[in-house]
């Protein structure tokens, strides 16, 4: 009921610093963090080629997501909100992002999707679930979740205003409805924009006050990037840009900092991403959504052996 969210636990193990932050900046434009990461192209070019030799199809796209799967598994505190001034551990693993469904000189139509992920998914899974979104929203008849749920609000006319105030509202006491929270783009774990689809660069996208989302990420196409070698001698190299707007109040500095590097060693080996991890830690000894019993059994063990000292490294 009032306090205790469907998409989510109270944060049990936070000291009172931790507390006292969200009450000192209260929404999360005021808790805006911006960053910016290069990642080498060299790495996932040859990984997408090797894979198209085999038959398989990985884009880009895939990586990224996967990799950031990868990451909230090993390092959860990345996946935590703060809604009324709490800070909240998700019991969900989404992410949001807009899909081009047709495009001309014209005219440009797009959608707003939102695909779950369990913390074991592999690059394979992620992949399969992006390719099977976006074949489903290009075409002509469909509509996506987000665009029936914008439809049922906007069907009544000057009634708008005053609904999403109500979903404001009741969001906030924490009682806003199951299947809203499902379908909204905003109650999620990034929202992601490739800028790169369009041929723009990266950009810094805000975090919206309304919802849950802590982590809005955006991939911009990629550049040539000069770079000195070892031995002194000038080369070139492609990066893909991204850009991160994050909302600080939800861990530590230094936490953000460990999972913004494996992130990108995810992004840079991307093999890692094709079996299971070895463990998955969960947030404050939550656990969420483990498909296969058996990997939750084995997550389980794994998780009473290191949450003393995860609970040190958060």
């Amino acid at each position: 009921m009032f306090g205790r969210r469907f998409d989510g636990w109270s944060l049990r193990s936070k000291d009172p610093f931790m507390k006292m932050i969200p009450l000192i900046m209260k929404k999360r434009n005021d808790a805006q963090v911006f960053l910016n990461l290069e990642v080498d192209c060299k790495y996932a070019d040859e990984y997408i080629k090797r894979k198209r030799l085999e038959g398989i199809k990985v884009s880009h796209m895939a990586i990224v997501l996967a990799a950031f799967v990868r990451t909230v598994s090993q390092r959860p505190e990345i996946n935590r909100f703060i809604v009324g001034n709490k800070v909240f551990v998700r019991n969900q693993l989404t992410i949001s992002f807009a899909i081009l469904k047709h495009r001309s000189t014209e005219s440009v139509e797009e959608t707003t999707v939102k695909l779950h992920f369990d913390p074991t998914d592999t690059l394979y899974e992620v992949a399969d679930k992006i390719e099977k979104i976006i074949e489903k929203e290009k075409n002509a008849n469909s509509v996506s979740q987000v665009d029936k749920l914008a439809a049922t609000i906007f069907r009544i006319p000057l009634i708008p205003p005053i609904l999403v105030g109500f979903l404001k509202i009741i969001d906030r006491v924490g009682i806003l409805p199951k299947p809203i929270i499902n379908v909204s783009p905003f109650h999620t774990s990034m929202f992601i924009t490739n800028m790169a689809s369009i041929r723009m660069n990266k950009v810094y996208h805000h975090i919206y006050n309304f919802g849950t989302t802590s982590v809005f990420t955006s991939i911009g196409k990629r550049e040539k990037k000069l770079v000195i070698s070892k031995d002194g001698k000038l080369n070139t190299k492609w990066v893909m840009p991204l850009g991160f707007v994050i909302d600080e109040r939800i861990a530590a500095g230094a936490t953000y900092a460990v999972a913004l590097h494996l992130w990108e060693k995810y992004m840079r080996n991307p093999e890692l991403l094709e079996i299971v991890p070895d463990k998955v830690r969960y947030d404050d000894g939550r656990i969420y959504q483990c498909k296969k019993k058996h990997l939750r059994k084995k997550f389980q063990e794994n998780l009473t052996d290191d949450l003393e000292e995860n609970l040190q490294e958060a």
